[in-house]
């Protein structure tokens, strides 16, 4: 996690993920409210923002995860798998995010309420 190499590792992996996972929920709530291509940009416009922003969010813990490990001293492997989880869970929020965001942009640019 820490470190200077060059190697990309699971953990960034995952985080990448919350982006696409944005991006798919929005996607699908104005594929659904069938907005056209305006609905379709203001879609990707909520997820570019969404998306990286949970992914900060989750990292931020995760590494505050390890890094209360490190200094307890207590670092073990059921810390990393607490810092993986916190991050697989906000891939699934940036979803569900992008998905509501989505909703509520639609609805204020005058697109029906999308599902």
């Amino acid at each position: 996690m820490h470190g200077k190499s060059s190697n990309v590792s699971l953990w960034d992996l995952m985080t990448i993920l919350h982006l696409p996972a944005a991006i798919g929920g929005a996607l699908s709530v104005a594929r659904v409210a069938r907005a056209g291509s305006g609905g379709l940009s203001l879609a990707i416009f909520v997820a570019l923002v969404i998306g990286p922003a949970v992914a900060v969010c989750s990292r931020k813990i995760g590494n505050a995860v390890i890094e209360r490990g490190l200094r307890d001293g207590s670092v073990s492997e059921r810390s990393f798998w607490y810092a993986y989880g916190l991050v697989a869970a906000g891939v699934i929020a940036a979803g569900a995010l992008g998905v509501l965001g989505t909703r509520l942009v639609l609805h204020l640019a005058a697109y029906d309420w999308a599902v």
